[in-house]
């Protein structure tokens, strides 16, 4: 699981280099915390209505706390990347991209992250609060897929 949040962690923060270098950490919420944002529908609703996790996001650090990126993970491993310049307020760039993970993978992800935050009421949270070196029991991979 910690190859998924991983490889999350590194394109978030590459891409943030890469278009806006000028915003700092500093600039960001948290110094730059991604925030699993899973408050409105729920993993399970997310993952098995609309094809994709909850979106991880990244915000300014100002009063408007506007995003900064928004990163949609869908089933397939595919990603789409937003980022927001003008602290939040223009579209700068959408980024397809895909991760080196497997459907497979995915699937135990996405019940972790419903056992790890939706379970224990983790609402729109710091990804910090994921503990990746815990897999899903095969009884929590049941009952994701019966969510279905």
């Amino acid at each position: 699981m910690d190859k998924v949040l991983r490889q999350i962690e590194n394109i978030i923060s590459e891409k943030i280099k890469e278009y806006l270098p000028k915003v700092g950490v500093k600039d960001l919420e948290e110094d730059g915390a991604i925030y699993y944002m899973n408050g409105q529908n729920g993993t399970a609703w997310d993952y098995y209505v609309n094809g994709h996790l909850s979106n991880f996001m990244v915000f300014y650090n100002d009063q408007n706390n506007l995003g900064i990126v928004k990163f949609s993970l869908y089933q397939d491993g595919k990603f789409k990347l937003y980022l927001y310049n003008e602290k939040g307020k223009k579209l700068l760039k959408e980024i397809d991209g895909k991760l080196d993970v497997s459907k497979e993978d995915l699937f135990m992800f996405a019940t972790l992250l419903k056992v790890q935050m939706d379970d224990k009421g983790n609402f729109d949270a710091n990804i910090d609060k994921i503990d990746t070196n815990k897999k899903p029991l095969e009884k929590e991979l049941q009952d994701f897929k019966n969510m279905k």
